[in-house]
């Protein structure tokens, strides 16, 4: 196969450089535009089943107990201006490991439970908006 000899021969290139250097500036363009023009959202809402179960400004710090579908249960805590699951009952907990949310159109999900979390400013997005 391919052998630890010939890897040791091998040696960054300058066109290694540049694609590495060329990469890292895009991310990091990417970064700069997503974290300048992503709108705060002001109200979290909380959906379950696809039925909205609550909504709730998310200038003001909370804890809320979510009742999920099939009996299951989250803990939504809102607090510096974001959202976040910081408990749930269901298997594997992969909603408690899903960052904090605050920007409008940010979600986080708990399939188990069927809940919904999402952040939205009141103000239509115009990228998702139909064109007539």
């Amino acid at each position: 196969m391919f052998g630890y000899d010939k890897m040791k021969k091998m040696k960054i290139k300058k066109a290694d450089l540049i694609i590495f250097i060329c990469a890292l500036a895009v991310f990091g363009l990417l970064w700069l535009f997503s974290s300048l023009f992503l709108k705060k959202g002001d109200t979290v809402i909380v959906t379950v089943n696809g039925e909205q179960t609550g909504s709730y400004p998310l200038n003001e710090d909370r804890t809320v107990n979510i009742k999920g579908y099939d009996g299951g249960e989250n803990t939504l805590l809102i607090s510096g201006g974001h959202a976040d699951i910081i408990h749930a009952d269901c298997p594997g907990e992969d909603c408690v490991y899903q960052k904090a949310v605050s920007a409008d159109g940010e979600t986080i999900v708990c399939l188990p439970h069927r809940v919904v979390i999402r952040i939205s400013s009141g103000e239509e997005n115009s990228i998702d908006a139909v064109a007539r």
